[in-house]
C-alpha cells in the first residue's frame, strides 16, 4: 500500500510519514522512483 501512495506522489516535493514508514525498503523506493525528499519521523525521544 505505502508504495501505491508513493506512485501517487511522484512528482511531489516531499513525502511525509510517521515512524511507521521508517524502514529502508521504503526509503530506498522513494529515493529511486521520486523526485521527492522523504521526511520521516523516526520516533526517537530526547
Amino acid at each position: 500500500m505505502a508504495r501505491g501512495m508513493v506512485d501517487y506522489a511522484r512528482n511531489f516535493s516531499y513525502i511525509l510519514g510517521d515512524s511507521k514508514y521508517n524502514i529502508p525498503g521504503i526509503n530506498g523506493y522513494i529515493r529511486k522512483n521520486t523526485r521527492a525528499l522523504p521526511v520521516i519521523d523516526t520516533n526517537k525521544r530526547i
